[in-house]
């Protein structure tokens, strides 16, 4: 029950006697029910440990629902824009967590690599609680998100190119060339007789 002053999620966790070594800290999910809001999108470890600074840590509301899932040791990455060929019509692939790894990293171990169509820009890693670390851009390089347990590995996908029809090239039909030919042959022989 929340009393009549601000609570902060951080002072909540430290009023249930903190966490289980099951917890999983990276998406613990804020969910807020009184105005319809839904899922309310912050960081739990920033809020955890700097208490001190609240820009981090989010005010609870009567109704908040807030959820702290097990461990989920998958990582699940998105088939499109990769080489994966082993399941065509699988648009997810889940592969067991490998430790803190780029998304480019788990592609290229465990799904084939890039295809032509993938657009390394825009990789990202999503976590369960709706966070998102995206793929950053210095010159040209790039940095790409680091992986945690539980997370989903999404990119888009170039748009295609309009295909450029060939022109066919028409065959040269020899017997109005010839034909041409001889008429422009049999004139010129008419103007210099005539002219002579």
């Amino acid at each position: 029950v929340l009393n009549d002053r601000e609570v902060y999620f951080s002072e909540l966790i430290q009023n249930a006697g903190g966490f289980t070594a099951y917890a999983d800290q990276e998406n613990i999910s804020l969910i807020r029910v009184a105005d319809s809001s839904g899922l309310l999108v912050f960081d739990a470890k920033k809020a955890l440990q700097s208490p001190s600074q609240r820009r981090f840590d989010p005010i609870l509301r009567p109704g908040d629902l807030v959820t702290v899932p097990k461990v989920n040791n998958v990582v699940r990455i998105q088939t499109a824009g990769t080489r994966y060929i082993l399941g065509m019509n699988q648009p997810l692939l889940q592969v067991n967590y490998q430790g803190s790894h780029s998304a480019a990293w788990y592609i290229r171990n465990f799904a084939g690599g890039f295809n032509k169509r993938a657009d390394k820009r825009t990789l990202k890693a999503i976590r369960d609680n709706g966070l998102v670390e995206r793929t950053r851009s210095f010159l040209f390089i790039r940095n790409y998100p680091d992986v945690m347990y539980g997370d989903r590995i999404v990119m888009d996908l170039k748009e295609e190119k309009p295909k450029v029809e060939k022109k066919t090239v028409k065959e040269i039909d020899w017997d109005k060339a010839f034909t041409r030919i001889l008429a422009l042959g049999s004139t010129m022989a008419i103007i210099l007789t005539v002219t002579k």
